[in-house]
């Protein structure tokens, strides 16, 4: 559970920045509803978030652009009804198991693009690009509290957070929900990692 203080605080410094897993139920489509905010209208939404997790993606792909109006907290990993997104295998994946309602967040911020790549490109020629954002995630971390599993969405994720707080967190893998892979598989790859996590 997540105390009221520590909502508001990250909700203060990253609501554009991050968000967590928690999403309405699925409607018509296996996309639909993943946009749907009211999630976070719930008065009993803090005692479905927890510090136990924490997912790390690699960077926000169109800086939560929404085709909708929404322009509140949390839109990250809650893309509207587009046909290209893929926000909906997380919410598959995710539901009814540990995983949901942890926080998520990206290891590189303010650096949005659709190019893993060019990213990792980015990066690579700027070492203090990793740097300050290691700085921020680390005070992200302090604020949520806790010691929480970080999963890194992607490999390159996974070095970096090995490399930069392997010492401080236990660190795992999971593929990035972007993968070309369909939502069951998904869940599948997510149900073993927790499996082995509870070994």
């Amino acid at each position: 559970m997540i105390t009221k203080n520590v909502y508001e605080q990250l909700e203060e410094n990253y609501k554009d920045q991050a968000s967590w897993a928690v999403w309405a139920p699925v409607g018509e489509s296996p996309k639909s509803n993943t946009g749907d905010m009211s999630v976070f209208e719930d008065p009993n939404i803090l005692n479905i978030l927890h510090n136990n997790y924490v997912l790390v993606a690699l960077n926000a792909s169109e800086h939560a652009e929404r085709k909708d109006s929404y322009t509140g907290s949390w839109r990250m990993f809650h893309s509207d009804d587009d046909g290209r997104q893929q926000d909906y295998k997380m919410r598959f994946a995710f539901k009814d198991t540990p995983i949901w309602g942890s926080y998520m967040t990206d290891i590189i911020k303010d650096h949005p693009d659709k190019s893993s790549e060019q990213v990792i490109k980015h990066v690579q020629n700027n070492p203090n690009v990793l740097q300050e954002n290691i700085k921020e995630l680390k005070k992200e971390l302090s604020i949520l509290g806790g010691k929480p599993t970080l999963i890194a969405l992607g490999r390159k994720v996974e070095t970096w957070l090995r490399k930069e707080l392997g010492d401080e967190f236990n660190i795992v893998y999971l593929a990035h929900y972007s993968n070309y892979i369909g939502e069951v598989k998904y869940r599948e790859k997510t149900l073993e990692l927790l499996e082995e996590l509870e070994a």
